[in-house]
């Protein structure tokens, strides 16, 4: 995949949803919301994609939430302290993928690939295809 943006909802797409309404919360960057957007749409998904800075309101219910320059130590504390539950989570910023979130997006030569966090995604409450295990695997 050429673009994070394509890789991110090409993910979402081997997730069994329970609910039409996905809401896509992006922190700290509305750049990456218009982005977000503008390549959803382009590609016919249905996603509210919504900007927010470090605080994000409870009452908002974010099924996805991309991390756009937190830290892997704040993006956790976003997690567990704002939140209180475990949402579908993409960062750039944790090559190893050991904090609480789920997908860990990374450059590797001209593409981006990704890791994911199994001990993250079970605590979501989303279950997802297992082709995307095998994705991951075919791209390490």
């Amino acid at each position: 995949m050429k673009s994070f943006y394509e890789l991110t909802l090409s993910i979402l797409s081997y997730v069994q949803w329970d609910t039409e309404d996905h809401i896509f919360c992006v922190i700290n960057s509305e750049e990456l919301a218009k982005n977000f957007n503008q390549t959803a749409k382009q590609n016919k998904y249905s996603y509210k994609i919504i900007s927010f800075g470090h605080t994000v309101p409870l009452n908002i219910g974010c099924n996805i939430v991309f991390f756009s320059s937190d830290t892997p130590i704040q993006s956790q504390n976003t997690i567990l302290r704002q939140l209180k539950y475990s949402p579908l989570s993409f960062t750039m910023n944790d090559h190893d993928c050991d904090t609480a979130i789920t997908f860990c997006l990374y450059r590797r030569k001209d593409d981006f690939t990704f890791n994911i966090n199994l001990d993250a995604l079970s605590h979501s409450k989303y279950h997802l295809d297992s082709r995307v295990l095998l994705l991951v695997k075919e791209n390490n």
